[in-house]
Parts: structure tokens; C-alpha cells; sequence
């Protein structure tokens, strides 16, 4: 009788072991999967969707404008109606991050070199545009957001963090 009671207790401490080693895979187990998608959804990657915005946000002290010093003129697509228009980019210029002077400057050397990728990449989204999307409200801002985004895609960087520009639709 007393060895049979020492089995059921040895069997009831098996069973105390093996439920703790479960809930402790468990727990492992939830904490990969957190890991594997956090470093998975990571911000800073260019090639993501959205806009990289630095954590914590840029002032209008961390940001130099590099003026790009020439007008951005190109056709939209057509009107609802089939009217054609064009628009034009005036006073053009993008923010770049200066928290890094060093680095900025850099960056703004490589900007002036490829200065072609820059008006390429804007062209690009302009010709994807309807004047419809730019009256609406809200439209420069749209505008600006897909521009740097694409900026940011073709230097691949988030050194470029604004665009300015006044534009006019003819």
C-alpha cells in the first residue's frame, strides 16, 4: 500500500513537470513569434510602404533645404472629361536630415550629382497624376508625401524627409 502511494505521488510530480515544461514552450514559442514579426515590420526599411518619420520627430533645426534650382514642368493624365493639362513645380527644394551635419552634406553632394534621378522620379509621379487628385483637398500634401517616398526609394535613404514646392495646373 505505501508503495502505491509513492507511485501516485511520483506520477502526480511527472504530471506538475510536464504541464510547467509546457506552459514554459509556450511561452518561448510567443515570444519568438514577437521577435519574428517585430524585426520583420522594421520602420526603417526604404523599400517598405509609408514614410519614414525619426523617432523622436525632426525639428526645423534638424533640417537644411537643399534648393534644386530649376522648375519642374510635365503633362498630367487626362481629365474625367478627356481635358488635357499640364503642371508645373515652382521653387522646388527638399529637407534634408542635418542631425548629422557631416552626413548632410554628403548626402546633399550626391543629391547635386544625381540631380536627374531627382526630376525623374518627380516627373514619374506627376504623369500619374489627374489634375482632380491635385485640386482636391489635400492634394499638394498627397503630393509631396508620394514624391518623397519615391526619393526616398531611388537614393535609398531617409535622409530626404520633406519636399517643398509651390505647383500651378494648366
Amino acid at each position: 500500500m505505501a508503495e502505491e502511494a509513492k507511485g501516485g505521488n511520483n506520477k502526480g510530480m511527472m504530471m506538475i513537470i510536464m504541464a510547467m515544461l509546457g506552459l514554459i514552450i509556450v511561452a518561448l514559442v510567443g515570444v519568438s513569434i514577437f521577435l519574428i514579426t517585430s524585426l520583420g515590420n522594421d520602420d526603417d526599411d526604404v523599400g517598405g510602404v509609408g514614410t519614414f518619420v525619426p523617432d523622436p520627430p525632426l525639428t526645423a533645426f534638424d533640417i537644411v533645404t537643399l534648393d534644386i534650382g530649376r522648375d519642374v514642368t510635365t503633362n498630367l493624365l487626362p481629365r474625367a472629361n478627356g481635358s488635357r493639362h499640364f503642371v508645373v513645380l515652382r521653387d522646388l527644394s527638399l529637407g534634408i536630415n542635418n542631425l548629422d551635419e557631416d552626413e548632410a552634406i554628403d548626402f546633399a553632394a550626391e543629391i547635386r550629382a544625381r540631380e536627374a534621378v531627382v526630376i525623374d522620379t518627380i516627373n514619374t509621379i506627376l504623369r500619374r497624376t489627374t489634375p482632380e487628385e491635385l485640386e482636391a483637398e489635400g492634394g499638394g500634401v498627397t503630393l509631396s508625401e508620394n514624391i518623397l517616398q519615391a526619393l526616398q526609394t531611388a537614393f535609398g535613404s531617409h535622409m530626404i524627409v520633406d519636399v517643398y514646392f509651390q505647383f500651378a495646373i494648366h
